[in-house]
């Protein structure tokens, strides 16, 4: 999957236009939701890409072209980071338990927010 198909998986969660009672709330949460586990992913893959970095001159004693060997092992991480990518959006929002909250609860919990600010 490309990055350019990976933006339009997000942008799908949440497009514009059309937008029922409850159905916008619920699209909100998952691109915001996407947008977390995707900075989350993304600097997975820099650590990852940094560590290749640190590490790819050993191939050169394989007899192995270093530049090339980075460009095949990055190209693989960036797929793997993907499909994780889409893997842990997927997972959390099968698992996610959405409970309403009474004004009561609410005005509680904005208190105690600005209370710990």
């Amino acid at each position: 999957m490309s990055a350019s198909s990976t933006l339009t998986f997000v942008v799908e969660l949440c497009p514009s236009g059309h937008c029922h009672r409850g159905t916008c709330k619920k699209k909100e949460l998952e691109r915001q939701i996407a947008i977390q586990v995707l900075d989350a992913s993304w600097k997975r893959h820099l650590q990852n890409i940094d560590s290749l970095r640190s590490n790819i001159g050993l191939r050169a004693y394989a007899q192995r072209n270093p530049i090339n060997e980075f460009k095949k092992e990055s190209f693989h991480l960036f797929d793997s980071m993907i499909e994780s990518f889409k893997d842990d959006v997927v997972k959390i929002l099968f698992n996610i338990k959405i409970q309403a909250m009474s004004k009561e609860e609410y005005e509680q919990q904005q208190r105690r927010k600005e209370k710990n600010n």
